[in-house]
């Protein structure tokens, strides 16, 4: 529905192991959004962050000029980069809506988590909506206050019928019922075993 009425979907799944990754999922968006863009519109894009941007993204020097990048200390290095997170996406944002879909974030560092608290912070007037996914067992502080800084929708169990219905899709119409005698329609399982 976001593509077909005139805005942009970007999507990240956070794996096991990630979470040193710095930003993993996020930078993921930003390169898609960067990437995409046609080369002669890159400067317009990123204006005086393209330095900043071409650390983030190194295969932006292959499509680009950039110039030398001075490297400052840490904490304005972090600065430096969440406000180009935020610059690209506002950018894009004012062309079209945009709809960031982050699956498994409870994989994601705690940069990733980090770093969306403080977009929510800092664009609440942009058309942008994040949606993620967090198995409901997780106790990690910054998902939590995540969370409470969020519309919260728990998913349930999928229905005996609805499982039915994914086993049908999948291939597999006699395996419905033993997949739903497994685990009652949880969706994770549900998933991986139909996958």
């Amino acid at each position: 529905i976001v593509e077909r009425t005139g805005g942009r979907v970007l999507r990240a799944t956070s794996a096991e192991g990630e979470r040193s990754l710095f930003l993993h999922p996020i930078l993921s968006m930003i390169s898609t959004i960067i990437l995409s863009t046609a080369p002669d519109l890159i400067p317009d894009l990123l204006g005086p962050r393209l330095g900043t941007a071409a650390e983030l993204v190194p295969e932006l020097r292959e499509v680009c000029t950039v110039g030398p990048y001075q490297r400052a200390v840490a904490d304005l290095e972090h600065r430096r980069t969440l406000q180009t997170v935020a610059h690209v996406i506002s950018t894009t944002a004012a062309r079209q809506p945009v709809l960031m879909v982050l699956d498994d974030l409870h994989h994601a560092g705690s940069s990733t988590v980090d770093a969306l608290l403080w977009l929510i912070r800092e664009l609440p007037a942009v058309p942008l909506m994040i949606v993620a996914s967090v198995q409901s067992d997780q106790r990690d502080p910054l998902l939590i206050e995540l969370i409470a800084r969020s519309r919260h929708v728990e998913l349930r169990p999928l229905g005996e019928e609805r499982v039915a219905a994914l086993a049908r899709e999948a291939g597999f119409p006699d395996d419905a019922a033993f997949v739903w005698a497994l685990q009652r329609g949880h969706l994770l399982f549900v998933v991986s075993v139909l996958d």
